[in-house]
């Protein structure tokens, strides 16, 4: 699941915002991710550079790594310590309890940001490669969140129906040998990229902020 050479579109785009929320509320940061996938996607948007030594730190002074394997989370931890928490992939079976842990770690003005993909998320290569994990809780996490006090401020998804005929569609162009119709698609699928309204439930992946 690790050896993914680059993420896809949608997980790009979810790496670049999660950074750009952690550049607004600041550090000490939280990353809470399912894996090494994520964990080396996010830390390396926040550090710009190698980040095989800062995976391997157990130093939590500035950005702290956490996965279900680790799970410092259940070891004592000061109320407020974290000005951001990234929450990628939020587990089905741990969910509701670590939302609650989460809100307590978080500091009074910090920020929340969570990241998790939905059922369309199967057509990318996240998925058939492994790293998204099939035991997610998806538009669960909905729930845990407003269970455990958190105020939801924004939430884009990206790559619904409309964007996916579009690159549908660019494929088997592409696969009749017609290069320009393919290159339309294209861009007509990243113009509809953004999911919205009625296509939201059928996108492949979904960020929220909230505090």
């Amino acid at each position: 699941m690790d050896s993914l050479n680059r993420p896809s579109i949608e997980y790009h785009l979810l790496f670049d915002l999660c950074a750009v929320e952690v550049q607004r509320h600041g550090l000490p940061c939280l990353l809470r991710v399912p894996n090494g996938f994520f964990a080396y996607e996010l830390v390396r948007r926040l550090v710009g550079r190698d980040v095989t030594d800062l995976l391997n730190r157990t130093d939590p002074a500035w950005i702290v790594v956490d996965t279900p394997q680790s799970f410092s989370l259940s070891q004592q931890q000061p109320a407020g310590q974290f000005q951001t928490i990234v929450w990628a992939e939020p587990l089905a079976q741990e969910s509701a309890v670590l939302a609650t842990t989460l809100r307590t770690a978080l500091a009074a003005n910090g920020g929340l940001c969570v990241l998790f993909s939905r059922r369309m998320a199967a057509l990318l290569p996240e998925s058939k490669g492994g790293a998204i994990p099939m035991a997610r809780a998806g538009t669960a996490v909905y729930a845990a969140l407003r269970k455990a006090n958190f105020r939801t401020h924004s939430q884009q998804s990206f790559h619904g129906p409309l964007s996916l005929i579009w690159w549908q569609a660019s494929i088997w162009f592409g696969r009749l040998g017609r290069p320009a119709l393919a290159d339309r698609c294209w861009y007509a699928m990243r113009a509809a990229f953004s999911a919205e309204g009625w296509q939201i439930p059928l996108a492949t992946t979904t960020l929220l902020t909230a505090s």
